[in-house]
């Protein structure tokens, strides 16, 4: 009986470091595509405001540009207005589409 507590009493022991040392990989690996993820969407944010100022000046000339064309400054501002609001129109219309690109995305970067 005393051999049998002998074999067991290591083995336990090395049990219980074999499941500390597994939960302490699992957390790694959780936290490795959690900071993935973050760092992916922070980049794309920070992408996606660069784009959004260069298409905020670029329809503030091409209104005035327009205006100027049409001989009220007004006119060119609500051409662009016109185009934004068809714009979202488009993207209302297709925003599950969107939706579902975007989970999609979000999912594989998690899985990888």
């Amino acid at each position: 009986m005393e051999a049998q507590e002998d074999i067991v009493t290591p083995l336990l022991d090395k049990l219980k470091i074999f499941s500390k040392n597994s939960i302490e990989l699992w957390k790694l690996k959780s936290m490795e595509k959690i900071l993935f993820v973050f760092s992916t969407l922070i980049s794309r944010v920070i992408m996606g405001l660069a784009i959004i100022i260069a298409l905020f000046s670029t329809t503030i000339a091409l209104a005035l540009w327009l205006g100027e064309i049409l001989g009220k400054l007004y006119w060119g501002f609500l051409m662009i207005t016109v185009l934004y609001l068809l714009l979202a129109l488009i993207l209302y219309l297709f925003h599950k589409n969107i939706r579902n690109k975007v989970n999609n995305t979000l999912i594989s970067l998690m899985l990888n």
